[in-house]
């Protein structure tokens, strides 16, 4: 397939650290299902990039119109669409509204449980980083915001290998580029939150490569 990577600037860079760096710092969570409940996606567990509220399909209904537009004005031609990190599948859910064949895979149990609208039935729970329960080319596009990130560098190599083989044309990846400096010390992917709130200041603790 074709790769469409796009990358998101969010602030000034941080100080540049090695990977392992990273990984071996106490204020950057493993990657792992456990730090991807309810919590996670409602904005109520310190350390991670969503505002409050974003567990419900209103808050981020905005951010959804604007994947969803993008998709259709790029790949309205096509007809099978995979989301990889969908959450409780707001995208999918509009994908399908317009008469799409879209599915989605998350790590997130308590996500993929709590499937919005016409998403129900069509996710799964799955770690890509252990493949994709697809067979080759199942998917005409496969799309991933804000997911890459997310995933060990020992896994990411399988992960991208795994997209690749069920696509047939496009993959569309975005990820953060730059990264803000976490007030505990360690640089850490960052989507630019100024929350005071948050425990950890600017950065997000599971953006792990």
């Amino acid at each position: 397939p074709l790769i469409l990577f796009a990358v998101g600037i969010a602030g000034e860079p941080a100080s540049r650290r090695a990977p392992e760096d990273m990984l071996a710092a106490p204020d950057v969570l493993p990657y792992s299902e456990a730090h991807y409940g309810r919590g996670y996606f409602a904005g109520e567990q310190p350390g991670c990039g969503f505002e409050a509220g974003s567990w419900d399909f209103d808050k981020l209904r905005g951010e959804t119109d604007k994947k969803l537009a993008l998709l259709m004005k790029r790949f309205s031609g096509f007809s099978k669409f995979l989301e990889v990190g969908c959450g409780r599948g707001f995208v999918v859910h509009s994908l399908v509204d317009a008469g799409k064949d879209a599915r989605g895979v998350d790590v997130s149990e308590a996500a993929v449980g709590a499937a919005h609208g016409l998403a129900a039935g069509r996710l799964q729970v799955c770690d890509v980083t252990q493949g994709l329960p697809f067979p080759d080319q199942s998917f005409d596009v496969l799309y991933a915001w804000d997911t890459v990130e997310h995933l060990p560098l020992a896994g990411l190599s399988t992960a991208l290998d795994e997209m690749a083989r069920v696509t047939t044309t496009w993959m569309l990846l975005r990820t953060p580029l730059r990264s803000h400096r976490n007030r505990k010390g360690p640089a850490d992917w960052s989507y630019g939150t100024t929350d005071p709130s948050r425990a950890d200041g600017l950065a997000d603790r599971t953006h792990i490569s």
